[in-house]
């Protein structure tokens, strides 16, 4: 069976298509803010890309990346996708039978690389630093934290 025959996946997979689709539109020009209200009415369909970069069957590897304009909202949807992927990984998956069953991967690592901070210098080597510095403090700090409260919904 293929993913997108389940009907949860095709769900999901449609209101990610609706979300590009209403992305790619102009909205004009509400705000210019990375957190806050969501002037832009696009809240639930980043929770759909975000429930799409989380479930289990996506087959790694895969990048998302958020383009537009000055002022278009890349880093309020971003913002968007990492509040709904720690409310994913904020669910207490101690009951087994939950984990089981639980449609998502344990831990997704978002990471934030703005390519015009290191437009004039070396962009792969500092992409690559980024990404290693980014996931060694995230892991560094959930073994900190232990197993234990991880799986109770301990949240980095």
């Amino acid at each position: 069976e293929r993913p997108l025959d389940r009907p949860e996946i095709k769900e999901i997979h449609e209101r990610v298509i609706t979300v590009v689709q209403n992305l790619t539109r102009s909205k004009g020009l509400l705000g210019d803010h990375a957190k806050g209200k969501d002037l832009l009415g696009v809240k639930e369909e980043v929770q759909a890309i975000a429930d799409t970069i989380a479930f289990k069957d996506l087959q790694p590897p895969f990048v998302v990346g958020i383009l537009g304009g000055w002022g278009s909202g890349k880093s309020f949807t971003f913002n968007l996708i990492k509040e709904h992927l720690k409310e994913i990984q904020e669910f207490d998956l101690t009951n087994e039978s939950l984990e089981e069953n639980f449609p998502y991967v344990g831990h997704v690592y978002p990471i934030e690389f703005d390519v015009w901070t290191y437009s004039k210098g070396v962009l792969w080597e500092s992409l690559m630093t980024r990404i290693l510095t980014v996931l060694n403090n995230l892991l560094s700090l959930e073994k900190a934290i232990g197993p234990t409260l991880l799986r109770e919904g301990v949240s980095v």
